[in-house]
């Protein structure tokens, strides 16, 4: 954003003047390295308008720019021409009276406020404190001078300006929930005036007149500045920030869950000190909630055990934070939780049960005793500790392994966590993954936002110890399934990451227990859930709230809507707070049932505190209102006055939907798609009006296909909005006009909701809902009754039978039902036909996996294949699906002679060039163009099929090679001529194409290739003829781009080594040939300059090795090479231990910057929406 204002020739220059110093602060002191080519860019631009306009250089000339570019072009070698073309312009336009001496400079004494605009500054928020800076300057006293951990202690305290932030921030302890929004804008703002950084003071008036770069700014200011903080102020900001995330505004708690995440990868550096002294605060936070009258000793309690989200049932996720107060202070005898009781066991417990509860992730207790367990307890729940001490179990082990994610710090087990002791580390805030916020509680945040993927971010950090530990282990135990395990495999199945539900199970090895419903969920197993659910529910007046839950969904899910309507209505009266699960079950299932005074009773009980839930309501109120003016029509149409009233509201309705909207939107399209399945809901409603008050069949038929159009493009995982869809629709139309909807319904569901697509398929047949969903007629059904009925309904009832698990009934009626109807089919319904011969030989090669390439199978599958094809020429799942046959055949059986070899080679190329050829994105190509390289390289496809070569390439559109750009350039290494030339033949089309996308990941080879022979060698040749088909200016600036990349992604004390290293060569004694003190000079000055541009962090992090390198030098020139020597030999093993212990093992990545934009521009250019412009 800055560089975007330095480049802007409308701005003015004051204004252009500080962004650039800034982003010069910002890439020199924050080592944001990853600016460096945009701030290089600006400056070019920044030195072609020198060059227009003469008056500019002398106003853009100031003491704060020259010693901002004097930094730059010391710290950045590689990009010294294009430094010193604009410190030229500069120079040349100097005034006498700007060349004065510079009290400061951007690298080491912060910034010259002065120097901006002349002797006085003008900006209103810096003048504030311009003498105290500068008597600061003249007593040796700045901020970044000083070292980190006393630097907020010498600082001058009024240049922070907390009061007005404190007051802001005891005004949020005090706010409305409906006021969130506003008082979080206004604390971004005062965060970034009151940061202790001249980074971000520096453009403090930039900040009020464009938003986006005051978000953009507003984490690292606000990290700076809760540093510098006392404990009394970081325990009023973490309180406010908690009650923000608590919130019921979604934009507010997903920018704290944003600054969260930026706090996980950037811990803040708390000083020991006041980490001490905060901890004595949290200690005592229980007497301070009294004193300050914020919440009462209940309340309190209550939300610090609000933190754990039960996860037991996913309908959980659909409640309020206040009704789950009223849930912990109002639980009825009837319905006792007495099974999954507190999944998050470290923070919650049960003084009358036994169950040994295990530890989270976010407890750093350690296993010394009980002693430091009671301490932990003590601090995290505030004045329960009675009620929690628990006895050291056979699990404890576990509770040491939930590491967080920042890194504990130790305390000796000897002291008090209460007790302000010195030492050299302390102990952090117990269940702190930052110093902000609990896991739990950013978990629970996460999901009332739909943030699913942050909740699994942090709860995967939780289950990691879990899986290391038992893995191996013949049982996991009870807690920590409940705890750990089941959260984030509901998570999963919110995500649709059903792969990895069963994944987490069988890794685990866990064997569900009868008394689990909800693990029969996450497996959706759906009958056996409702069996489990019905076995704690039925005849016991004590079940919980959870099971009599997960009873009615599974009901639900099963298609048993009149037993789900019952089992609602018998116990909805007994509950004391509505259930949002029980009453959204119970209207759909009354709906369905047609008792329309139930859905008009149970509609009501769903809650409107949640945005989701009051849509819900909405669409259940319009959909009574519709029913009841639709039975009052008269002469078959709507009266006038009930179709306005409908229309009103309806339009009422799709306001609100849309007010919701503006929050779930801008976090994005996953957080909004059931709002926006519902929005589409409403607009049908109307279209539904239109429907039936009009008597034009044309107008009908137009309604009809838009309606159906709509119903396919859902997404084919969503079961809700499909199955509202349906039921809405059916209000207007007959089954036999639903038809086509119903039937992609049973498709789409009829693997993972198998009971509900059997219920709609019967739903089609009976022409009416069914009760229930019924499973005793299926076994009657022949082969002769499917003749018939219409033909794709006969192949999804037959693809039901498959998805229950009678494959072999499923095959034999599918033989049956083709060879009966194969001359109709073919000529009448080839869709049809090639659908079902493509389903019958997926199927047969699906039980034949261990024997489908031989002899005796393969081509009777290749005839189905090849069926399929013929009916449907234009399907890509045909052809891939033949190809990939012949490409498993050629490559399992071992026993092929060439000519057979070369004819399956031939067929799997032609199947794979004409799938991606019909391929709707690339994306959908990938597989094909995969697996064609591969038949291509590996399997000598390309001596075969010599003739077809070149036709194919061609053949293949341009774009679906992209995201195999860096598999192609790894086979120009081939030791084989015709598949290097093929492969050079393809990236020369994509030069002239997307040439920005292949010269990065061409300019690897250049930058990582040692220039070796072999392979390598003819690699680099082939790269460099291709790179020259590029344009000029792209391959040129690129390559800067790619050594500036490298260059300073290498981190100081490497640099170092590297040079003290090759004067360590130099001055062997062993050496061959004596060296160059030319060269050894120009390295040790080298280092000397590496030292002085990173004085401060090198100073901290290893020690003064300037002072030594300069012993060296004095030491080569009195001729004392011997003494010299042993120096350097001493800096490059004290050097090494370093960045062997601190830094890792591992060397510096100094190509990473560069691969990350190689893999960066494959995958923007892929989808062809960025497009660099050169100016």
């Amino acid at each position: 954003m800055l560089t975007q204002f330095v480049q802007q020739l409308e701005q003015l220059v004051e204004v252009r003047s500080v962004s650039l110093c800034a982003a010069i602060h910002i890439v020199c002191n924050l080592k944001a390295v990853q600016h460096l080519p945009a701030l290089m860019h600006a400056i070019r631009i920044l030195t072609r308008h020198c060059v227009l306009s003469e008056d500019f250089g002398p106003r853009l000339s100031t003491v704060m720019v020259r010693d901002a570019l004097r930094v730059l072009a010391a710290m950045c070698l590689g990009g010294n021409s294009t430094i010193a073309a604009l410190r030229e312009c500069l120079r040349d336009t100097e005034e006498p009276s700007n060349g004065g001496p510079a009290t400061s400079s951007v690298a080491e004494s912060g910034t010259d406020f002065a120097g901006s605009v002349g002797d006085r500054p003008t900006s209103p928020y810096v003048s504030r404190h311009y003498h105290n800076h500068q008597r600061e300057l003249r007593r040796g006293n700045h901020y970044l001078d000083q070292p980190d951990d006393d630097r907020y202690d010498t600082y001058p305290q009024g240049q922070q300006d907390t009061t007005l932030f404190m007051k802001h921030v005891e005004f949020g302890l005090r706010t409305r929930d409906n006021k969130w929004r506003e008082w979080f804008a206004e604390f971004q703002k005062n965060i970034v005036l009151a940061s202790p950084h001249p980074a971000f003071r520096i453009v403090v008036d930039l900040f009020d007149k464009h938003e986006p770069l005051r978000r953009k700014l507003f984490h690292p200011s606000f990290k700076c500045f809760y540093e510098s903080l006392s404990a009394e102020h970081m325990k009023k900001v973490n309180e406010v920030l908690n009650l923000a995330l608590r919130c019921s505004d979604s934009e507010v708690v997903s920018k704290c869950l944003g600054l969260a995440g930026y706090l996980d990868h950037n811990p803040p550096h708390i000083r020991e000190p006041v980490l001490q002294q905060l901890r004595y605060l949290e200690s005592h936070e229980g007497t301070s909630r009294t004193a300050t009258g914020l919440h009462s000793a209940e309340e309190h309690q209550y939300l610090q055990h609000s933190d754990n989200t039960n996860f037991e049932s996913p309908v959980q996720s659909l409640r309020s934070p206040d009704d789950a107060l009223m849930e912990a202070k109002n639980v009825t005898s009837n319905f006792m939780d007495d099974t999954l009781v507190g999944l998050n066991s470290d923070r919650s417990a049960d003084a009358g049960t036994n169950t040994n509860k295990i530890r989270s992730n976010d407890d750093n207790a350690s296993d010394d005793g009980a002693d430091d367990a009671h301490n932990n307890a003590e601090n995290n729940n505030n004045n329960r500790s009675k009620e929690l001490q628990r006895t050291e179990d056979e699990n404890i082990g576990i509770g040491g392994e939930f590491y967080p994610l920042a890194l504990p710090i130790t305390v000796p087990t000897s002291h008090s966590p209460i007790t302000p002791i010195a030492c050299q580390r302390v102990s952090p805030i117990p269940n702190s993954v930052n110093p902000l916020f609990t896991t739990d509680s950013l978990v629970e945040a996460a999901r009332r936002t739909r943030m699913y993927d942050k909740a699994i971010s942090y709860l995967e950090n939780k289950v990691l110890p879990v899986i290391e530990k038992y893995r191996y282990t013949n049982s996991v135990p009870k807690e920590a399934v409940h705890s750990l395990v089941l959260p984030i495999a509901w998570l999963y199945s919110k995500r649709e990451m059903q792969d990895s539900v069963v994944g987490l199970f069988r890794v685990l090895r866990y064997n569900t227990e009868n008394e689990d419903g909800l693990n029969y969920e996450l497996l959706q197993w759906w009958d056996v859930a409702q069996r489990v659910y019905a076995g704690k529910v039925e005849n016991n007046q004590k079940c919980s709230l959870v099971d009599l839950e997960g009873y009615v969904r599974t009901l639900c899910l099963c298609g048993e809507w009149e037993k789900a309507l019952h089992v609602v209505k018998t116990a909805s009266p007994k509950l004391t707070q509505s259930s949002t699960a029980i009453a959204q079950s119970g209207a759909m299932a009354a709906w369905i049932l047609g008792e329309w005074d139930d859905v008009r009773q149970l509609k009501e009980c769903i809650p409107v505190k949640e945005k989701v839930d009051t849509v819900l309501r909405l669409f259940f109120e319009n959909a009574v209102c519709f029913h009841d003016a639709f039975h009052r029509k008269s002469g078959g149409r709507l009266m006038l006055m009930s179709a306005d009233a409908l229309r009103t509201t309806i339009r009422k309705s799709k306001m609100g939907v849309d007010e919701s909207l503006k929050t779930l939107l801008p976090l994005s399209y996953a957080h909004a798609y059931e709002n926006l399945t519902l929005l589409q809901h409403f607009t049908e409603m109307e279209e539904q009006v239109a429907y039936v008050q009009s008597e034009s069949s044309v107008f009908r038929e137009q309604l009809l296909e838009r309606w159906k159009r709509r119903f396919a493009a859902l997404k084919p995982d969503s079961l809700m909005p499909s199955l509202r869809s349906l039921m809405l629709h059916s209000l207007v139309l007959q089954p036999t006009e639903m038809s086509e909807m119903i039937l992609n319904f049973c498709e789409r569901m009829g693997t993972n909701y198998p009971q509900l697509s059997m219920w709609a398929m019967s739903w089609l047949q009976q022409g009416h809902f069914p009760h229930s969903s019924p499973e005793y007629k299926r076994d009657h059904v022949s082969a002769a009754a499917l003749l018939t009925s219409q033909p794709r309904e006969a192949v999804v009832y037959i693809s039901q039978i498959w998805s229950e698990g009678r494959r072999n009934q499923a095959v034999r009626m599918m033989e049956e039902f083709l060879n009966e109807t194969k001359p109709r089919l073919e000529e009448e319904e080839p869709l049809c036909y090639g659908s079902a011969q493509h389903r019958l030989a997926t199927w047969k090669q699906e039980m034949l996996a261990d024997c489908f390439w031989k002899s005796d199978y393969r081509q009777e599958l290749l005839r189905h294949f090849h069926e399929a094809i013929r009916a449907l020429p234009k399907s890509y799942e045909a052809w891939h699906s033949w190809g990939l046959m012949n490409y498993r055949v050629q490559q399992r059986d071992r026993s092929l002679a060439t000519d057979e070899q070369q004819g399956f080679v031939a067929a799997a190329h032609q199947g794979f060039v004409a799938a991606i050829c019909r391929s709707a994105s690339p994306a959908t190509a990938l597989p094909g163009v995969m697996r064609l390289l591969q038949l291509w390289v590996f399997h000598n496809g390309i001596s075969m099929l010599k003739e077809s070569m070149a036709d194919s390439v061609f053949r293949i559109p341009t774009d679906y090679w992209v995201q195999a750009i860096p598999q192609l350039i790894g086979h120009l290494s081939d030791s084989r001529h015709d598949v290097r030339e093929v492969i050079s033949m393809i990236l020369r089309q994509l030069c002239e194409v997307h040439s920005q996308a292949v010269v990065f990941p061409l300019l690897v080879v250049f930058m990582s290739d040692d220039g070796s022979g072999g392979p390598q060698l003819r690699r680099r040749e082939l790269a460099q003829s291709i790179i020259t088909a590029l344009p000029n200016r792209i391959s040129s600036d690129a390559r800067l781009v790619a050594k500036l990349l490298v260059d300073v992604s290498a981190i100081p004390i490497e640099k170092i080594r590297e040079h003290l290293s090759a004067v360590a060569a130099v001055w062997n004694p062993n050496a061959e040939y004596e060296g160059d003190s030319e060269e050894v000079c120009r390295r040790l000055q080298a280092v000397l300059d590496i030292f002085h541009a990173h004085r401060h962090h090198l100073l901290y992090t290893v020690g003064d090795v300037g002072h030594y390198v300069d012993v060296v030098l004095e030491d080569e020139r009195r001729g004392d090479r011997e003494k010299a020597s042993s120096i350097v030999g001493q800096l490059l093993e004290e050097i090494t231990k370093h960045i062997t212990e601190k830094l890792g093992n591992e060397p510096q990545k100094a190509m990473e910057p560069l691969l990350n934009l190689r893999n960066l521009s494959i995958r923007r250019f892929v989808w062809g929406f960025v497009y660099i412009q050169y100016t």
